[in-house]
């Protein structure tokens, strides 16, 4: 067994045991004064499964638990287990290797008297189930061993009712709720009386339900009584109960019913719905008589709706409607929809609908006046370790990373005078590095927090005014509400405005800091730094230990200022090297600032070279010279530095006349900063001179793409034509040919598309109207594909569904040949499906929309820039703007998570303390990091619908008309059986076709279909270059290099060799094991069915610390479950298809 904590047996056995723990058991963590308690277990899997399971962990939790139980009376524990590092591997059939993962439990409440034994296996069976789970995701995967087992034992002060509390104001005047007027701890027996047993008047005395008082169980319940309790007030009494909570909203400046805090797993005749009230101290249990009355204001007034799920508060006009809703669609929390009423504030302050998107923060387009960049260098410590067996999966850690110095950029925009460079190296680094931020934060804002005198105006500035009618903040007519608005930190004239609008354009009250992989890296060093600071701080998490970004509040002339923690790389999606190089060199502003002699400034413009695993401790820093080539080895991508790298290095070191591996470092960490700065400032120009906006507003710029089809359909193929070197005339012609789309989801941003007008229409509807038409549908069918068209589409079937297959339970994308039940598609693909001869067998729902190709002018003008533009850094800006469009209504609000970072147990002020997190009934699960820091992740009480993900589907659907048009219409049409479709992803097609010259069968087509613009210049098939980044059309990606052999695995795992290089493919796997594969490694596995096994580095953070892990893993394997694969291992099937019948 491993535990990690100090002192765990005193502890322990003064706090818990009432005998001394086993030697053979350490203590994990026990925090926050001994409230919070992990405890480690290893555990075979048999063990697990064995329901007469028993050892030392569970005697130990056992005693643990019974001792807080008769120690901390009216007090509970919430449990939950995790198992870490699950050792996950193939079956014999499949032997491709392990994997590790974790997997956790929610925290649950463990009630006093509760059946520990009982208590314990619901765990277990929970860990159970998850791990069948995660068995039948892939095909062939099983759980070999389970490392360890944490189990979190949490003391908590559970909700629970009591006596009487007033309801709010805008809650009382709605009568929708029964509050009676107890004096007692029975609040919520009372609340269940006034439902079960209604009086006409004096509702809210307990006298009027005295009468009724014993015809309820309470037996084993406790009072006050905890939400933990209710499911078994349930069974006692026959009876099912949903309970709601009460959240304040800032902007409406009312209370909203969410929830629901508990809700019941079997509905009865005997129904009631409580609301659960507090006013910081006590909590309240109420009856809620009218659920419809109560909501009211939460849904639409238009409708008069009447029905109402009870289980997550959305209105539907029929009961037919809440009861497909309540059996499909219903999340079981609190919802909310646009509805069309005025609920929303605009910018003016004025009421607005709330189903409306409109850019209204103005503020936005402000350019921020201070921005930070900031880097850390670390230490890589090496760990003494067993050395990996290379024939079996493992990870162990190989290097401990201790921060040792940090440098930040503090650039002002609008006095260069301002901005400075700071810089420190030693210990305690991260903590230094907040309070010298703090402090430098507070000063900018103190010598900032005035507006500057006004500028008189200009002649230039009285002409504009005299010819301005619109306002130029907002952009809409200006009536005689008219402002001279001046800046606030220059006093300069910006223009004429509402004053409404000048009375609020003001940058915000927080300083945004960006560092370069700030969340996967930096962040965890911050975070250690926090641990004993009261300041308060919020965290956008992704999961409990990796964040978006933070926030640290300060206060600061009475105002509160945050420090917004931010990622750079969530902007600009590469190395600094790579952005580096992207400038030319008179956008290198801050380097040149700070570097002005041409001879300093022209060896520091690209990012330096830098020895990390020689840096592994603080000795390194007294090394008076620069290490020796083969020290600059780096591990992680397995290569060592050029002989030019390494002259470029002495010659760093000579020319700033280093005298120890300390000013390298020093010289290296401030050039990191300064290119960062340019980078970025570069960045932040170009989207302020394009949209107008300022990106330092923001948190990141494009969110994931995804929903393309990806597979493989034939895995093996080898050319023979008279362009390459080795052919062979006595065999037939063939060729290879990698298609690619340009810029797919952009041609499909420029369709037409949703605006609005949403409404359900009768199925027979006719739906067959042209692309462009003002109206848009989006339909429910079911679909026949006739055996007819199997063999034909069997490499790339239309209607591509999310489905399991195989032995798996883990839903794929996948094109498959089976007929389609409700399938949702939008119309212009039915329309295609139809035309290619697939049957429509029903209509059952059309979802109606007005549609215009409102986006198409954004994605052209994006398009246009990224023609003209003149640097890499240009090019791939433009493209990820048209990118992150799309990847925004693609945004899942339902993934969001909730975590909050504590420091402390007990409530200080109004800022709550674990100890109340725990006791919240949205508690989820906690991690703990350190002695003082915790992170407690909570469950989503209310979920609001306000991203146009209809966008999102319906660029996804209209995006796979294209690709199907061109294979069907075009490549299939014009060499019929002639062509097989090798793989393809998303926008992407690799072809092998048997034609005695390809390139000149589709020259006469070039104009219509192809971009050719990257061909040379007099190439040999003579293409001219045509139609450069035009939407739509097909790039050849090898630019006419011939591409000689393919091999195929899966989807994400392929091979190509080309006449000058070979491309190897496979996820998952480090770009330094990539590059060392060869043809022969991919042809081995698929026709030897060989597993290839590969040892590559990572940085892992465990608990905020980051450590460098060795990991053997598979790289290639031969199986493929999104397609049937045939005896030979190279053809497959599409699965539906009828030879599989």
């Amino acid at each position: 067994m491993v535990m990690e904590m100090e002192n765990f047996n005193e502890i322990c056995t003064s706090a818990f045991f009432s005998a001394p723990v086993e030697e053979n058991i350490e203590q994990s963590n026990s925090e926050f004064n001994q409230e919070l308690c992990k405890v480690c277990d290893e555990i075979e899997k048999r063990e697990l499964f064995d329901s007469s399971y028993d050892d030392e962990l569970y005697t130990q939790c056992l005693m643990v638990e019974t001792t807080l139980i008769q120690q901390q009376v009216g007090r509970g524990i919430k449990r939950g287990i995790t198992t870490d590092e699950n050792k996950v591997t193939k079956k014999a059939k499949f032997d491709e290797g392990a994997s590790t993962s974790s997997i956790e439990t929610n925290d649950v409440d463990n009630n006093k008297g509760d059946d520990l034994n009982i208590f314990y296996s619901s765990l277990i069976d929970t860990v159970v189930g998850k791990i069948c789970q995660f068995e039948k995701k892939d095909s062939g995967w099983s759980l070999n061993q389970i490392k360890y087992i944490d189990m979190n034992v949490n003391k908590f002060n559970p909700l629970r009712g009591s006596s009487y509390i007033n309801l709010p104001q805008d809650i009382k005047s709605k009568k929708a709720v029964i509050n009676v007027k107890n004096n007692d701890n029975m609040c919520f027996k009372w609340a269940l009386l006034s439902g079960l047993y209604p009086v006409c008047k004096n509702v809210d005395r307990v006298a009027s339900y005295a009468i009724h008082g014993n015809k309820l169980k309470f037996t084993g319940i406790s009072f006050p009584v905890k939400i933990a309790d209710i499911s078994k007030v349930e069974k006692l009494n026959n009876i099912s109960i949903n309970v709601f909570g009460l959240e304040y909203n800032k902007e409406k400046r009312c209370n909203s019913v969410v929830g629901p805090l508990y809700l019941t797993k079997c509905r009865t005749p005997n129904h009631i719905n409580l609301l659960y009230i507090s006013n910081g101290t006590n909590n309240h249990y109420c009856y809620i008589k009218n659920l419809s009355r109560l909501v009211s204001s939460q849904i639409s007034r238009q409708h008069h709706a009447v029905y109402i799920c009870d289980s997550c508060l959305l209105h539907f006009p029929s009961k037919e409607r809440l009861n497909n809703h309540q059996q499909y669609d219903c999340a079981h929390i609190c919802t909310e929809l646009p509805n069309g009423e005025d609920s929303k504030k605009d910018w003016f302050g004025n009421a607005t609908s709330n189903n409306k998107l409109k850019f209204d923060k103005f503020a936005k387009k402000l350019e921020m006046p201070f921005m930070i960049y900031a880097d850390f260098k670390a230490f890589l410590n090496p760990i003494e370790s067993c050395s990996n067996d290379p024939s079996k999966p493992s990870t162990i850690n190989i290097q401990k990373h201790e921060v040792y110095s940090f440098g930040y950029y503090i650039k002002c925009s609008y006095d260069n005078r301002l901005s400075k460079y700071e810089t420190y190296s030693g210990s305690n680094c991260a903590q230094v590095f907040m309070n010298r931020l703090c402090e430098d934060v507070k000063t900018i804002v103190k010598k900032n927090s005035f507006q500057k005198c006004h500028v008189p105006l200009s002649d230039e500035d009285k002409i504009k005014i005299s010819n301005s009618n619109i306002c130029h903040i907002c952009e809409t007519e200006l009536n005689e509400d008219l402002f001279y608005d001046f800046d606030w930190h220059t006093g300069s004239f910006r223009g004429v405005a509402h004053q409404v609008c000048s009375s609020k354009y003001r940058t915000p009250r927080h300083i945004p800091i960006f560092l370069h992989n700030f969340s996967h890296y930096h962040a965890h060093f911050i975070v250690n730094a926090l641990n004993l600071d009261d300041d308060k701080f919020e965290v956008i998490p992704q999961n409990k230990e990796r964040y978006i970004s933070f926030s640290k509040q300060l206060t600061i002339n009475n105002q509160p200022v945050s420090l917004r923690f931010v990622d750079s790389l969530k902007f600009l999606s590469c190395s600094l090297d790579q952005l580096a190089k992207n400038l030319n060199d008179d956008q290198f502003t801050e380097l040149k600032r700070n570097y002005p002699n041409n001879e300093d400034f022209s060896r520091l413009r690209r990012k330096g070279i830098y020895p990390y695993e020689f840096m592994c401790n603080s000795d390194c820093l007294k090394h008076p010279s620069l290490p020796d080539q083969h020290q600059f080895y780096s591990s992680l991508t397995d290569s060592n530095i050029s002989n030019d790298d390494y002259n470029y290095a002495k010659d760093i070191w000579q020319h700033f006349k280093c005298s120890s591996m300390s000013d390298y470092s020093n010289l290296y960490l401030k050039t990191d900063v300064l290119l960062l700065t340019d980078v970025f400032e570069n960045f932040r120009k170009l989207c302020i001179k394009t949209y107008g906006l300022d990106p330092a507003h923001y948190y990141t710029a494009p969110a994931g793409i995804r929903g393309g089809v990806s597979q493989c359909s034939n895995r093996y193929a080898r050319a023979n034509n008279k362009f390459m070197e080795d052919y062979d005339s006595e065999k037939p012609n063939s060729y290879l040919t990698y298609f690619d789309a340009n810029n797919l989801y952009g041609w499909a941003m420029s369709q037409s598309l949703p605006v609005g007008g949403f409404e359900w229409v009768d199925s027979n509807t006719d739906y067959n109207v042209s692309d462009n038409s003002d109206f848009g549908y989006v339909l429910e069918v079911d679909l026949e594909y006739p055996d007819e068209l199997h063999d034909l589409h069997s490499d790339f079937p239309l209607c591509p569904e999310n489905i399991c297959v195989g032995n798996t339970k883990e839903s794929k994308l996948v094109p498959n040949l089976n007929n389609k039940n409700k399938y949702i598609i939008h119309y212009r693909n039915l329309k295609q499906c139809v035309e290619m001869g697939i049957k429509l067998i029903k209509v059952h729902r059309i979802l109606k929309f007005k549609q215009s190709s409102w986006l198409k002018k954004y994605i052209d003008l994006n398009t246009s820039l990224r023609t003209l533009a003149t640097s890499n850094f240009e090019k791939d800006f433009f493209k990820l703007m048209n990118n992150s469009v799309f990847g925004k209504t693609m945004e899942n609000i339902e993934k969001r998570v909730n975590v909050k970072l504590l420091t402390h147990w007990d409530n200080r002020g109004k800022v709550l303390g674990a100890q109340d997190w725990i006791a919240k009934p949205e508690f989820h699960s906690l991690s703990i990091f350190s002695e003082h820091l915790v992170a407690i992740q909570l469950r989503k009480t209310k979920l609001i619908y306000d991203k146009p993900i209809y966008l999102g589907f319906c660029i996804l659907d209209i995006s796979k008309t294209l690709m199907y048009e061109f294979h069907y219409n075009y490549m299939i049409k014009k060499f019929h059986n002639k062509i097989k479709l090798l793989y393809t992803d998303t926008d992407s097609l690799i072809y092998q076709i048997f034609t005695d010259n390809f390139y000149e069968d589709i020259k006469p087509d070039l104009l219509h279909y192809f971009d050719t613009s990257d061909y040379p210049e007099n190439n040999i098939y003579g293409y001219p270059k045509i139609n450069k980044k035009k939407l739509g059309f097909f790039k050849d990606e090898n630019n006419g290099k011939v591409l000689k052999e393919f091999v195929g695995l899966r989807s994400k795992m392929y091979a190509l060799e080309i006449e000058d290089k070979f491309i190897a493919k496979t996820k998952g796997v480090n770009k330094s094991v990539t590059k060392k594969m060869n043809m022969e490694n991919y042809k081995s596995c698929l026709f030897n069915k060989n597993v290839l096994y590969c040892s590559m580095l990572r940085f892992k953070s465990i608990k905020h610390t980051i450590f460098t892990q060795k990991i053997n893993k598979t790289s290639l394997s031969y199986n493929d479950t999104k397609r049937c694969i045939m005896d030979n291992n190279i053809d497959t099937l599409a699965w539906g298809h009828y030879k599989l019948r």
